[in-house]
């Protein structure tokens, strides 16, 4: 085995340092390309990081196992036939692991093993939301390609198609907006990664960002935009069952019958 990176005594420094535990044993040589090392390790790390809230500590543990969650999220889309980015897959591993502050979870003994699960479960997920998107497709081509003979149904279907075409345009218009009311740098990062098509160290290298955030920050700015694109709805639909509301209030008032005082006086004004 090749002698480990120049910078690996700087790595084993971080791990005591940011666990506070400068005289944690470690492997020697500690060698980063070892699972068992890194496990050993993650594990530290990933128990300082919920108990204690720290930040140092799961920037070392990404620092640490990003080259080894890296190959494996490669594996898992080799396996799968998927056409998804493994660095998604890292980025949403690390992003969740992020936000499950559970205290008094029991320790992780075999990180890597725990992060080859969790993003193959993901992965399966979308291949899954891949499959139902492709059955609707099919079942809606197959509607409209074979056709219908009866006329109902064809205004029914074009009166639907309408509505898709009307709902797709609002629903553009709201993401437009809502992209832009976005900082400065979730927009440039969304569209370096969606619109560009870079990769992470293409991303890190045009924004200037350190590699191993690029995926914490475009996973917290698809966040940020699908939480403002769901407000917005929100608030249109209230909007439309206010405004459906008075429309159907309005006869209500004309039918109401006259107060007792109002006839009284019509009857007086007829005498």
């Amino acid at each position: 085995m090749d002698k480990p990176a120049d910078d690996t005594d700087f790595l084993v420094r971080n791990i005591r340092r940011v666990c506070g535990q400068p005289d944690l044993v470690l492997p020697e040589p500690f060698d980063p390309r070892d699972d068992r090392h890194v496990d050993l390790a993650a594990c530290v790390l990933l128990h300082h990081f919920r108990e204690h809230d720290s930040a140092d500590a799961f920037t070392v543990l990404v620092q640490l196992s990003q080259m080894r969650t890296s190959a494996i999220a490669r594996r898992i889309t080799r396996q799968l036939g998927l056409a998804v980015d493994p660095d998604d897959l890292v980025a949403t591993f690390f992003a969740n692991l992020f936000v499950d502050l559970v205290k008094d979870q029991p320790l992780v003994h075999r990180f890597l093993g725990f992060a080859h699960t969790a993003m193959r479960h993901e992965a399966l997920n979308q291949l899954r939301q891949f499959r139902r998107a492709q059955a609707r497709h099919i079942i809606w081509g197959q509607r409209f390609l074979g056709g219908s003979a009866d006329p109902s149904t064809v205004i029914a279907e074009r009166e639907e198609c309408e509505l898709l075409e009307r709902s797709g345009t609002t629903f553009l218009l709201v993401v437009n907006q809502c992209f832009h009311e976005l900082s400065e740098r979730d927009r440039r990062v969304l569209l370096a990664r969606e619109a560009d098509g870079l990769s992470y160290d293409d991303i890190a290298v045009r924004l200037d960002l350190p590699r191993n955030q690029v995926g914490m920050i475009l996973k917290r700015a698809r966040t940020r935009l699908a939480g403002r694109i769901d407000d917005s709805f929100a608030r249109l639909t209230e909007a439309r069952a206010a405004a459906q509301a008075r429309g159907a209030l309005a006869p209500l008032s004309r039918a109401v019958p006259e107060s007792s005082d109002d006839a009284e006086a019509e009857e007086a004004g007829a005498r």
